[in-house]
């Protein structure tokens, strides 16, 4: 009987700018977003996760978009994409 695999992607999404024009309304500076980042990373890397990243000027729309459509092209049944 064959084994069954599975392959685990982790998209890693970063940043400390926001639009406060967005929330209308002022908000405090986000300061905590890298530590986070690292922290998830390592848990993923650790789990077997294979990495990819956007922070900052690579996090815009159409990037995450592009690569939310390249882990659909590609992960099959029973794999995991966080």
């Amino acid at each position: 009987m064959k084994a069954l695999t599975s392959r685990s992607i982790a998209l890693h999404l970063a940043t400390n700018r926001y639009d406060p024009s967005h929330y209308g309304q002022e908000i405090e500076p986000l300061r905590s977003t890298e530590k986070d980042f690292g922290d998830y990373r390592l848990i993923s890397l650790y789990s077997g996760f294979e990495q990819q990243y956007l922070t900052d000027e690579n996090l815009t729309k159409l990037n995450l978009e592009q690569a939310m459509q390249k882990a659909a092209k590609t992960l099959k049944p029973n794999d995991f994409f966080f």
